[in-house]
């Protein structure tokens, strides 16, 4: 009787160990898809084109910002601009390039500073393009160029622009003050 009741103990322990290993497995295996994965529902909701490792709670389909080498600005004919997205340097248009077409519906999150002179005042147009060759105008936004609180340089405006489908390309043109830097990201819906 004794050897009986051990050997259910042991079987019982075993059991309980190899749950206990399925369940650490299936933890790790859940937190590594989240973390490459990014945001799961992503894929789904912009045609399977979501990348990139996301913060929980937020999900990044593509960004640009200039200066990184993927868009261009213009005009173009400073000196001081080495690279075909200049940041800053009497530039009045970003062209932001998404490396793809999101589909979307996307939300696009955009974050520029009017540069010149300070006081300057003009509009942000912010448009879009799946092509490259049709804009469509998405918002203008009034903008007047301020010193920046922490001393970095100019003040940033972030315009949040909701449901935004077919979209490769985001231009940013702030004409009159000239568009000192910006970026586009990408999120879900």
């Amino acid at each position: 009787m004794r050897k009986r009741a051990r050997f259910k103990g042991r079987r019982a322990k075993k059991g309980l160990v190899m749950w206990m290993k399925r369940f650490i497995l299936f933890g790790a295996l859940l937190a590594f898809a989240v973390v490459s994965s990014g945001c799961i529902l992503c894929g789904y909701l912009t045609g399977g084109q979501a990348s990139g490792p996301t913060l929980v709670g937020e999900c990044s389909l593509a960004s640009d910002v200039c200066g990184n080498g993927r868009g261009w600005s213009s005009p173009n004919t400073d000196s001081h601009c080495t690279v075909a997205d200049c940041c800053g340097w009497y530039v009045t248009t970003h062209v932001h390039d998404l490396g793809q077409k999101q589909t979307g519906p996307v939300s696009l999150f955009v974050r520029y500073a009017p540069g010149y002179n300070e006081g300057c005042s003009s509009n942000a147009v912010i448009s879009k393009s799946a092509d490259n060759a049709t804009w469509t105008q998405l918002a203008s936004i009034p903008v007047t160029t301020r010193d920046s609180a922490d001393g970095s340089g100019w003040q940033k405006y972030n315009t949040t622009i909701p449901d935004v489908r077919d979209v490769r390309y985001v231009k940013v043109q702030i004409d009159g003050c000239y568009n000192d830097w910006s970026s586009v990201e990408v999120r879900c819906g």
